[in-house]
């Protein structure tokens, strides 16, 4: 699966960060609020934050 951030947008609860998520090797992919992904938050080292 893939993964890439985009910190602007409509907020779902406090957070505006969205997902685009792909699975590898198929056409199936979609937007995702970070509200409903699992992403570290505030403990995952600077490098892994949106």
């Amino acid at each position: 699966m893939y993964l890439h951030c985009w910190t602007t947008g409509d907020y779902v609860v406090s957070t505006s960060v969205w997902w685009h998520l792909r699975l590898a090797g198929t056409r199936k992919q979609g937007w995702m609020s970070s509200y409903y992904v699992l992403t570290g938050g505030a403990n995952a080292p600077a490098e892994n934050r949106c």
